[in-house]
């Protein structure tokens, strides 16, 4: 059985007020991705009129399947709204290193001394400045000692690994030294598609695979990187030619990080006179993020001539970009798509790398190595 979750519009002192508050743009993506992973939304009775009137609205705009209203959703009328909520009441108390103990209030953790400290997705951010990393219910303090968290921590209520959002650019963690970053382009029309790039950190040093979609937004994760990460970015790469890898490439450029390419996209970028990285590659590529090794591959043409796959092998994680699909995907833009070739080049990707176990797609849902079973058999 899924959790049941209430949601109510409330003031961090516990008013309950709908008229009083504006939502600002993070709320309204909060409650989009609420609905998105919901399967019944529970009413009561004239709440669920109002949400009546809204879906006849939204149908005669024809909105899209992929927006919230546009989803296939059971709606029940309750006449007495009741709701038991799980996971998101009662309060957590976190054990700290020293034996005191700290409370937590929704977002805001209480410290023995009556000073505060915020959670910001997994990353708390502690009175003095200073960040605390959340993995499960382990908080790694920045001195390197862990406190312990007993009882839920209310991190993001959508995904407990939400490093950073704003209306422009979702951070999520995926491992201890593995991000993806998620931005969107925008085609007009209110059609906006996601597209996915990865992370990689480790002692202080990051490495960016494919930009966001803009300079704005490139310089909002590289500001989250160097201030709240800490990091130095020593790399910028992009997977290959198009807009949705490389559109925020200026802007690393103007912050003098150092990019690189496999020199099929830096000969492509070069015809179309568009900004090219400034350092090639030939078909593999390796470079060090702290002590710990990445390797890059161009295996074949698919997508594009010239899409290349990132490997970390410290914890088997690859950036597919635009060559793999998340699973149920169909083939997508096929304009500059190699075909013929796609299906044998990902054959050679799982042969390089069998032991892969998580994989970052370009657009969609992450997995693991069935997403290469399914893009081969998808252009077989």
């Amino acid at each position: 059985m899924k959790k049941v979750i209430a949601a109510i519009n409330m003031t961090l002192d516990g008013f309950c007020d709908h008229t009083s508050g504006i939502p600002d743009d993070e709320i309204h993506q909060y409650y989009a991705d609420l609905l998105r992973s919901a399967d019944t939304a529970l009413y009561g009775r004239i709440t669920y009129q109002l949400m009546e009137f809204w879906r006849t609205v939204l149908e005669k705009c024809k909105i899209s399947k992929s927006r919230p209203g546009g989803r296939n959703m059971k709606i029940l009328l309750m006449i007495c709204c009741i709701v038991f909520v799980t996971d998101v009441i009662g309060q957590t108390v976190v054990v700290n290193t020293d034996g005191t103990h700290s409370t937590v209030h929704g977002n805001v953790i209480v410290n023995p001394d009556g000073t505060h400290s915020t959670v910001h997705g997994n990353v708390i951010v502690n009175p003095n400045g200073t960040h605390s990393t959340v993995y499960g219910n382990i908080i790694v303090n920045p001195d390197g000692t862990h406190s312990i968290a007993h009882g839920n921590v209310n991190i993001d209520r959508t995904t407990e690994n939400r490093a950073y959002r704003s209306a422009s650019l979702m951070i999520n963690q995926v491992s201890e030294h593995v991000y993806q970053h998620i931005s969107f382009l925008d085609f007009g029309n209110f059609e906006k598609i996601s597209c996915n790039g990865m992370i990689i950190v480790n002692n202080n040093e990051a490495v960016v695979f494919d930009t966001p979609t803009d300079n704005e937004t490139s310089r909002e994760l590289i500001d989250w990187l160097t201030q709240s990460l800490k990091c130095k970015i020593i790399a910028v790469i992009p997977t290959h030619y198009h807009i949705d890898n490389l559109g925020g490439l200026e802007e690393f450029h103007r912050q003098d990080i150092i990019s690189y390419a496999y020199n099929r996209t830096i000969q492509v970028l070069k015809e179309n006179g568009s900004t090219m990285p400034k350092h090639g590659f030939d078909e593999h590529f390796e470079l060090k993020v702290g002590n710990e090794e990445v390797y890059v591959d161009f295996l074949g043409e698919g997508h594009s001539c010239d899409n290349i796959i990132a490997y970390f092998p410290l914890e088997d994680i690859m950036f597919g970009g635009c060559l793999i699909k998340e699973a149920g995907a169909g083939k997508g833009n096929l304009a500059e798509a190699n075909v013929e070739e796609w299906p044998n080049t990902v054959r050679k990707v799982k042969m390089k790398y069998p032991e892969v176990k998580k994989i970052i797609v370009g657009h969609g849902k992450s997995g693991g190595i069935e997403l290469l079973d399914y893009t081969i058999k998808l252009f077989e």
